[in-house]
């Protein structure tokens, strides 16, 4: 167990090695419509949240994001990894594939302990965070 502690965690590695496994590529769009329909059709609605409602989902999201840096900059593992949970939770809502993916990733690497690991994961989110607003509100 000693041995493990000290290994290096490569985040990108192993979500490389994942994709290979599984066939998966890390989605391209900020959002991702496949995700938004089967959010619909699981709760039987049109798909289409209202700009309150995304707006509402965002404001939660920066919140979030928030939070887990300020986890991050107190060392608090289990305070990160319940605010990547609540991440995840919010970004599947808007179907922000990126987003959920990240946030998922920060999960892992909290409950490790690889807080610089989490550190540039957290950055990236932020970007997608942007990404998304641009997405939803742009134009």
């Amino acid at each position: 167990m000693e041995i493990l502690s000290k290994a290096k965690v490569q985040p990108n590695k192993i979500a490389k090695k994942i994709d290979e496994i599984t066939g998966r590529t890390r989605p391209q769009t900020p959002v991702d419509d496949e995700i938004l329909s089967l959010l619909a059709s699981i709760s039987n609605a049109d798909g289409t949240a209202s700009v309150s409602q995304r707006s509402d989902v965002l404001a939660s999201l920066g919140h979030l994001l928030r939070q887990a840096q300020t986890h991050l900059m107190r060392r608090d593992s289990q305070a990160l990894d319940g605010a990547a949970r609540d991440l995840s939770l919010e970004a599947l809502k808007i179907g922000a594939s990126r987003l959920l993916s990240s946030a998922i990733e920060v999960q892992g690497i909290a409950r490790i302990g690889e807080f610089s690991v989490a550190a540039d994961i957290l950055g990236r989110m932020e970007l997608e965070l942007v990404e998304i607003h641009e997405h939803y509100f742009a134009g």
